[in-house]
């Protein structure tokens, strides 16, 4: 067991250091704080990120096909650096040029999108194995897919910021209302979404996560945006999440018995 420890630990620190090695050739080629070096430097970045996430994956899919219950204690371990990189480090370390940012096609997003996309298999690999895991992994499930709902909402604000930080930078104009704005909807939605997915399943946990989610908006729109936004998109984020709130009674009326059992505890979780 130590063994393996041991190579999986040298085989990652030998592909990280291909990779490493290429991107300081290429920024070395580039030009020390050029644009291409600044590049590199942020593929740099994101390439281990994503390297380290589908390694741990890998793992992951290893332990569960020979049942070994530390490995998949390790692979999880391995993929929550990742993770936790990629929201604390990259996040501030990966520098993108307003001037030519490009929405949903940018590197960052990409990555994040690929973490995302691990984080979502390993949590499918543990419901698939759900018979056979420990008692103790039962919270393994629940607690991969509020990371995998955690990171979404990370990555679709933080490129909601970049887009109006790029549109400021190349008109020249003042688009903090805008911002504020599409942060509150992009919530509410994403919220309202995740509800409708929990009355759908009967899942109250998923209905719980989901309102506790939408408490969020609501409080930034009663607290912040009320005082920040000029008047015309104060107007239309009332008006956009009234529309939401009554949408969400419509799927009350339509789905009234799951929700009943939400309410007073009728229901599967």
């Amino acid at each position: 067991l130590y063994l393996a420890g041991a190579a999986n630990l040298f085989t990652l620190w030998v592909l990280s250091a291909e990779v490493i090695s290429y991107f300081d050739s290429q920024a070395l080629a580039a030009g020390f704080r050029s644009q291409s070096w600044i590049e590199a430097e942020n593929s740099k970045l994101l390439s281990l990120t994503v390297l380290w996430a589908i390694y741990a994956l890998g793992l992951l899919a290893a332990a569960m096909a020979r049942r070994s219950a530390y490995v998949r204690w390790a692979g999880l371990a391995l993929l929550s650096i990742p993770v936790l990189k990629l929201v604390l480090v990259d996040t501030f370390a990966v520098r993108l040029d307003p001037l030519t940012f490009r929405f949903l096609l940018n590197f960052y997003f990409v990555a994040a999108l690929l973490v995302l996309a691990v984080v979502l298999f390993a949590a499918f690999l543990y419901w698939r194995q759900r018979e056979t895991v420990l008692p103790q992994e039962r919270y393994v499930f629940p607690a991969l897919l509020v990371a995998a709902n955690a990171l979404a909402v990370w990555a679709l604000s933080l490129e909601a910021i970049r887009f109006f930080d790029s549109r400021e930078a190349s008109l020249h104009a003042s688009y903090e209302s805008a911002k504020h704005l599409s942060l509150t909807v992009l919530w509410a939605v994403y919220a309202m979404g995740v509800i409708v997915v929990g009355v759908l399943k009967q899942a109250s946990a998923i209905r719980l996560g989901g309102m506790t989610l939408l408490a969020v908006p609501v409080a930034k729109l009663f607290v912040f945006d009320v005082f920040l936004l000029e008047s015309g998109y104060r107007v239309a984020a009332f008006m956009t999440l009234g529309v939401l709130l009554l949408g969400m009674g419509l799927v009350y009326q339509r789905y009234s018995d799951a929700v009943r059992g939400f309410l007073f505890g009728k229901t599967r979780s």
